[in-house]
């Protein structure tokens, strides 16, 4: 539930989800999806978690300039537009209830689209719940935790962590002269 004192940052986000969508503004569309993730994971809330998700997903169908060519993208992108601005009337009522319905019908609305588009939809959105879980997981929540309030299981996030390599870590590894490294764990050892 969208606590009284993050409203208008939700608010705020709808309006300008709203604006990004019109325009096809993929890069907004990621930046209000990340400005969710620090309430969530501050809040462990999977209302914010599934804001998040949303706004990524949106960023990701609307980039990939193909789904745009393919039957029942149109229907799918007038919908979700509707559903935010119902989900922003909503808000501006304090209706809770509603604000979060219209959310999940954005997430309902793969189900009514059809052929290749509607694989195409799903992946995008549970690739998103994975992405946005392994952010909330760097800041701190638990593997499991995390896999549980986004509804993923805990093998998925830890394979999508796995696949993010440390930069530093591996440069080190890898560029790190041999006899100083030695060196240094004789010295852990000593």
């Amino acid at each position: 539930m969208v606590q009284k004192e993050d409203f208008h940052n939700v608010l705020d986000i709808f309006i300008s989800a709203e604006v990004a969508l019109e325009q096809k503004n993929t890069i907004v569309l990621k930046e209000l999806s990340n400005r969710t993730i620090h309430t969530a994971s501050t809040a462990q809330d999977s209302d914010s978690i599934m804001i998040a998700v949303v706004m990524y997903s949106l960023s990701k169908i609307v980039e990939r300039s193909q789904y745009q060519q393919l039957k029942g993208f149109d229907n799918f992108y007038n919908s979700c537009h509707r559903r935010i601005e119902r989900a922003i009337e909503a808000l501006k009522k304090h209706d809770h209830r509603g604000f979060f319905r219209e959310i999940q019908e954005i997430q309902k609305s793969i189900s009514k689209i059809s052929g290749s588009l509607h694989e195409y939809v799903e992946d995008v959105f549970m690739k998103a719940k994975i992405n946005k879980a392994s952010r909330i997981y760097e800041h701190g929540i638990s593997m499991g935790k995390t896999a549980k309030l986004l509804g993923i299981s805990q093998w998925e996030l830890s394979r999508y962590i796995g696949q993010k390599a440390t930069p530093d870590a591996n440069q080190y590894l890898v560029t790190g002269d041999v006899r100083k490294r030695a060196q240094e764990a004789l010295k852990l050892f000593s």
